[in-house]
């Protein structure tokens, strides 16, 4: 303990004069400086002593770099012109209820302040940063009086206030703001019960007149079959209207349009070509035009009125490789003559007239039959072989086929029937002929063997293959 002694008794005495020298220490029972570049080295503390002690007291006015100095509050020490402190190696331990912090409106080592009791409902913890103080206040809507609201009604930003609501208590009463006075009132429409409707404007299907208390209005009566709704194709009052123009405008109006139900809507299947049938799919598939298998398409027809002769341009192509020809009641200008046929090979610009048919036909009557023809040779077809008589309630009638006019490997062959009256009498027969020709024929005319052709038609279908 004396050698502690002599050393703060060396640092009182030394320090005036050695302040900036090297550390005095008692050596051999001597007072002597700390060599240069050895450590000071203190004894270890104990149980009873420590290494150094630095009393409690009050922080230098102008502490310099490196003092250091101990407070009730912790050991502080001067570090690069600033105040570091109090050390410690952990938080001390404060009192219930309180919270550590600066509390004193500037820059100030952190206390502990004990937190105020705000139990009751609706309180929160307040700091005022002008008291520095921890308080408590209500942060719940104050009690305003019965019947009120709490608005701004002031016309421009502001604090809400109590507005008291005013007693509309009568009959169809209705709450209203108005916000020019800024004020809350009651409003009620003029008349008993809200008003009186005094006329209703109807226009259209719609019937009405001046109701004072009571009336009717109801749709104007429209024609048996007529439905209402717009036909117009865009947006108009609906009117009276056929179901055919409503049909017209929702699908559209062509000829020979089907209507059928489709997998989500009504739909139109377009007209097919001249001699297709309709054909289902079945269930779950829509209808569809198809050629009609074996049917007959009708092609061409022409009526005679004193005709030199009917031509058929139109009907031959090769969706076709079989023709059925009808003769119906052909009536010729001159008495006692012969139906013939010739064939062209250039669309009906001429008919070949040469050596280049041949024929053969059967006939029979009441008073027996007989045949003739010729295998080759003949200027045209014969179709019949008794005269047709030129009375016009006469005539003569049949149908023929008419096989692979547009091969350009066969010869053309024609095969048919017929039925004419002669002298009044009543014939039958049958008749066939070729063409001595594989070119392909494209056109063909009927003609008598004098005259003119006064009346009567001739029609041409295509087989369906």
């Amino acid at each position: 303990m004396k050698w502690f002694l002599s050393l703060l008794l060396a640092f009182a005495l030394a320090a005036p004069t050695f302040a900036a020298e090297a550390p005095l220490v008692i050596q051999s029972g001597q007072i002597r400086k700390l060599p240069s570049a050895t450590a000071l080295q203190l004894s270890a503390p104990t149980t009873a002593n420590s290494s150094i002690n630095l009393p409690h007291g009050t922080a230098p006015v102008s502490p310099s770099n490196g003092d250091c100095w101990t407070t009730t509050a912790g050991l502080y020490c001067r570090i690069s012109g600033a105040t570091v402190g109090p050390y410690a190696t952990g938080q001390a331990a404060i009192a219930a209820d309180n919270i550590v912090g600066n509390f004193t409106g500037s820059s100030a080592v952190p206390t502990s302040q004990a937190l105020p009791s705000c139990s009751t409902s609706g309180y929160a913890l307040t700091y005022d940063t002008s008291t520095h103080a921890i308080g408590c206040s209500s942060i719940g809507l104050s009690a305003i009086a019965a019947d009120s609201i709490l608005a701004n009604l002031s016309g421009s930003s502001a604090v809400p206030s109590a507005a008291t609501l005013p007693s509309c208590s009568g009959s169809n009463d209705a709450l209203y703001y108005d916000t020019t006075t800024h004020t809350i009132g009651c409003h009620a429409p003029s008349g008993s019960g809200g008003g009186t409707v005094t006329s209703i404007a109807t226009s259209g299907l719609v019937t009405g007149g001046t109701i004072t208390g009571s009336g009717t209005i109801s749709l104007s009566s429209i024609s048996a079959g007529y439905v209402v709704g717009n036909a117009t194709g865009s947006s108009a009052v609906p009117t009276a209207s056929t179901l055919s123009a409503l049909i017209d405008q929702a699908i559209g109006g062509t000829q020979g349009q089907i209507l059928y139900r489709g997998a989500s809507s009504w739909s139109a299947l377009s007209p097919g070509t001249s001699g297709q049938v309709l054909t289902t799919g079945g269930v779950g598939a829509n209808p569809s035009w198809a050629a009609a298998s074996g049917g007959l398409v009708l092609l061409e027809q022409h009526a005679a009125s004193s005709s030199a002769s009917l031509d058929f341009t139109a009907s031959i192509s090769g969706t076709y490789d079989e023709y059925l020809i009808e003769l119906v009641n052909l009536v010729p200008a001159n008495n006692a003559v012969t139906l013939y046929m010739r064939l062209s090979t250039d669309g009906g610009a001429s008919y070949d007239s040469g050596a280049n048919y041949g024929y053969t036909r059967w006939i029979t009557n009441r008073f027996g039959s007989g045949s003739d023809g010729t295998d080759s040779g003949s200027n045209e077809i014969r179709i019949n072989n008794n005269a047709v008589d030129n009375t016009a309630t006469y005539g003569i009638s049949g149908s023929a086929r008419f096989f692979s006019p547009s091969s350009t490997s066969l010869h053309k062959i024609v095969s048919g029937s017929i039925t004419l009256i002669n002298a009044a009498n009543i014939e039958s027969g049958l008749f066939s002929g070729r063409y001595l020709s594989t070119t392909a024929v494209n056109a063909f005319r009927f003609l008598f063997s004098s005259g003119n052709i006064s009346s009567g038609t001739i029609r041409v279908y295509g087989v369906a293959k």
